[in-house]
């Protein structure tokens, strides 16, 4: 009688165990761009980035392309204090284009063609010893030509 519930509580405690682990994976933002980016046009979110030890929490945003056609990821404003690293990543993973802000400053990478119905990412991110000020906020732009 003892031995099953010396192993249902052993259960349980490796249950516990394993969802205290995965709670702790939560550091940095994963966000769905939830609008369709409009020919010819932006689609704009913003973002308050958080700090890990001496860099900010890399911020990775994910869209479905609507249609074959040019993507490029935009900074639109940055207030972070910070140079801002961002990356627009292909199906593989692969850094299709990338570029650095200024401190504070703005920029795109050039367009890419891009097949439709498949979903592509902008990842953001500062480097180690670059920290962003708090409270912290910059705007990404995920546009089509």
């Amino acid at each position: 009688m003892r031995r099953p519930l010396m192993v249902g509580f052993a259960v349980v405690i490796t249950l516990a165990t394993l969802l205290l682990w995965g709670a702790g994976a939560i550091a940095g933002q994963y966000k769905n761009f939830p609008d369709s980016i409009p020919d010819a046009a932006c689609s704009v979110a913003h973002s308050s980035p958080r700090n890990v030890s001496s860099a900010m929490e890399m911020e990775v945003y994910e869209w479905v392309s609507p249609a074959g056609d040019s993507y490029q990821c935009c900074i639109n404003q940055n207030n972070t204090g910070q140079d801002l690293f961002v990356r627009l990543i292909g199906l593989t993973g692969t850094v299709l284009e990338s570029f650095q802000t200024p401190v504070n400053g703005t920029g795109c990478t050039p367009f890419v063609g891009l097949g439709a119905g498949f979903a592509f990412q902008c990842t953001v991110a500062s480097g180690a010893g670059s920290p962003v000020v708090v409270p912290s906020h910059y705007k990404i732009g995920i546009c089509r030509q």
